[in-house]
């Protein structure tokens, strides 16, 4: 949706192993988000993230969608992504713009800075073994739960923005954003990390991490 907001239409999701379920959920966003701008999805898939080749975006993405904007399903996507765009000479934020699923650790080091969804992953085997325990305290747990647990959106330069919101404006954002509830109920927060590493600003935004727990007992 932020690809969106600056006016981006071609924008090209980019993942491997379409098979996995986080795979599945984060192109099913996607496709959301593009149906609601009422724009065709642009889906690009690999079976291996070794697949994932300067050769393969020359031809499966630039040349036959003639991509603006990209948003990665994962880290290795992303950090394949920007080895392709090096090899193939184009600029990150003059030739295509981005946003990766995952953080990647030298995110805010780069030029532009990448523009992350943050998932909360270590709180994922905390909220696992949480219901594993009330399961061996004999609470009656159904056999499936989902957990739904909030992301954090990192706005970096990569996916286009040029300026810092004012306060003013960063304010004005989550308020307006606070009397919205999505189809969970839940908020993820916006990060502004403007140009360096620190958290000046934080807002609200639409967004969510699922995790599907299958708890067994023998």
């Amino acid at each position: 949706q932020r690809l969106l907001d600056h006016g981006f239409r071609r924008v090209v999701a980019i993942g491997a192993r379409p098979h996995l379920y986080t795979c599945s959920e984060r192109i099913a966003g996607y496709r959301d988000a593009l149906r609601r701008a009422k724009l065709d999805p642009r889906i690009c898939l690999v079976e291996h993230a070794r697949l994932l080749t300067s050769a393969w975006l020359l031809e499966s993405v630039f040349k036959k969608h003639k991509v603006d904007s990209i948003i990665s399903m994962n880290w290795v996507c992303t950090m394949l992504t920007l080895r392709g765009l090096r090899q193939l000479e184009k600029q990150l934020g003059r030739d295509v713009h981005m946003i990766s699923f995952d953080d990647i650790e030298l995110a805010d080091m780069l030029t532009p800075g990448i523009s992350a969804v943050c998932q909360p992953a270590e709180r994922f085997d905390t909220e696992a073994a949480k219901l594993l325990f009330r399961r061996l305290k004999g609470e009656a747990l159904e056999r499936r739960i989902s957990v739904v647990l909030p992301t954090n959106l990192i706005l970096r330069q990569s996916c286009g923005c040029t300026r810092l919101p004012s306060l003013f404006e960063a304010h004005s954002r989550t308020h307006y954003a606070g009397k919205e509830i999505d189809r969970d109920g839940l908020f993820s927060k916006t990060v502004i990390e403007w140009p360096i590493p620190s958290p000046i600003v934080r807002g609200i935004t639409r967004g969510y991490t699922k995790i599907n727990a299958v708890v067994t007992l023998a």
